[in-house]
């Protein structure tokens, strides 16, 4: 039981690095910046600031039918779509290598991988590569504490 809830809890953890990820990915490819330089979650179109509530990832696009609550401005649905592949990739590499360290390795290097793509794909500016170590060390962050996630996990087994 232990176990099962320890894998659930970093299958969460995946859905927050999502939500994060897509941030930091829209950050950069946009204006060059990170949520950890401005971490304070807006709407690009109006400027407000979103209330934590809705910054759910995944529900609150549906809750919202994919649009600002302030200014009804359309959330362009990559952005949904980058959040379930990251969700959905992390858990598919820890559940085929059964949570293991291997796992959590490779989580982040499909994080990372799937982050280059995405910039690639939407040109890299200068402004973006003046913030893109800024941007690996604040994942280093995210990523060290999922790593305490997993280390729990392997100590949940051993107890």
């Amino acid at each position: 039981m232990k176990l099962l809830l320890a894998k659930a809890i970093i299958i969460f953890a995946y859905y927050i690095i999502g939500a994060y990820g897509t941030t930091d990915i829209i950050r950069l490819s946009s204006a060059g910046t990170s949520p950890v330089a401005d971490h304070r979650c807006y709407c690009p179109h109006c400027g407000a600031e979103i209330r934590l509530y809705d910054q759910v990832p995944i529900i609150s696009y549906l809750i919202l039918h994919g649009k600002c609550r302030n200014c009804g401005a359309k959330i362009p649905v990559d952005e949904l779509f980058l959040e379930i592949s990251i969700l959905s990739g992390m858990t598919a590499i820890s559940v085929i290598f059964d949570f293991s360290w291997i796992a959590y390795i490779l989580s982040i290097g499909f994080y990372e991988c799937v982050k280059l793509i995405y910039l690639i794909q939407n040109g890299i500016t200068a402004s973006f590569r003046s913030q893109l170590f800024r941007s690996i060390l604040n994942n280093l962050i995210i990523f060290t504490l999922a790593g305490v996630l997993f280390a729990f996990q392997i100590l949940a087994v051993e107890f």
